[in-house]
């Protein structure tokens, strides 16, 4: 697995191991205090009276650790266990989408859970979407979960509902209406860690959708792309030697956008057509940017696409 290439990059294969330890067992710890403070609205003190309802933003706060922290477990896990990364991110997208984040339902699609997603909440979204863009009238049925006004998070929903076979064979007109009508088709947003602008996800997801001749190899691009600029700032953070060989620099390996959307290609184009886009890619590639690429490739084609 991808551990040669953590080597490669002259991280410690034990250093990055411990990395996603410590990450998953702090969110799980989170995961406690999280229950804890919610049996707080059963109990009683001892005079009988009911200790107060439980602080929503304390509540959001735990949850969101959480979530985090299952997402940064789940990265290291990709350079080394798919299997354990999957779990991660569907423990971390399961939390994150409780909270109204689409990015949760994006994990939950990369950790291959699609068949547990209700089309009628994404249906739900995809009408809000709709309502923002001015696609269809505002009306009292229609709830746009606060975090849906972000663009980061309606690029999320595309892939996510374009990533699920069922969502986006049941849901197709309503995808097809707003991707072809969003104003990020040209939009800067930056979105991820490397800021990708918006447009860029766009292109992907419009190309995922349409399966068109030639899809495959413009997805390629995109994900090529992501790679040389995560290159880059993988070069800069190698700079500082302690932390990154300790597995502690801000800067990821594991990159979840380029392996879920490798991913979904595979599960839309099949996998020869995907990998061979992505081959094309790697071949003019560097050194570094061909490893993150072969590290998001070996995640996306572990996962069992006879389900997509």
């Amino acid at each position: 697995m991808s551990f040669r290439h953590l080597e490669a990059m002259q991280l410690e294969a034990e250093r990055v191991r411990a990395a996603a330890d410590f990450l998953d067992d702090y969110g799980r710890l989170c995961v406690h205090d999280l229950q804890q403070l919610e049996s707080r609205t059963s109990r009683t003190t001892e005079s009988g009276s009911m200790i107060g309802p439980v602080d929503d933003d304390q509540r959001w706060a735990i949850q969101a650790d959480a979530a985090s922290a299952f997402r940064e477990a789940a990265q290291w896990a990709l350079c080394f266990d798919p299997a354990r990364a999957r779990d991660l991110l569907d423990l971390a997208g399961s939390l994150f989408s409780q909270l109204g984040y689409s990015f949760g339902s994006y994990l939950r699609v990369l950790a291959n859970r699609w068949v547990d997603l209700p089309v009628r909440e994404f249906m739900r979204d995809l009408d809000g979407l709709a309502s923002l863009y001015g696609l269809r009238e505002r009306s009292a049925d229609i709830v746009i979960p606060e975090p849906l006004n972000h663009p980061q998070q309606q690029a999320y929903l595309m892939l996510a509902c374009i990533g699920s076979p069922v969502v986006a064979d049941q849901l197709s007109n309503r995808l097809g209406q707003i991707l072809e009508s969003s104003p990020h088709r040209e939009g800067v947003t930056p979105v991820g860690a490397q800021g990708t602008p918006i447009r860029r996800y766009w292109e992907i997801a419009t190309a995922l959708f349409q399966q068109q001749s030639g899809a495959a190899a413009l997805v390629a691009d995109h994900v090529a792309a992501m790679a040389r600029s995560q290159a880059e700032a993988v070069e800069l953070a190698m700079s500082n030697t302690h932390l990154w060989r300790n597995a502690a620099s801000a800067v990821d390996v594991g990159n979840i956008d380029m392996a879920g959307i490798a991913a979904i290609g595979i599960g839309r184009f099949g996998g020869e057509a995907m990998r061979g886009a992505l081959d094309e890619q790697m071949r003019l590639m560097g050194d570094r940017g061909r490893m993150l690429m072969e590290i998001a490739l070996e995640f996306a084609e572990s996962t069992p696409h006879d389900d997509y």
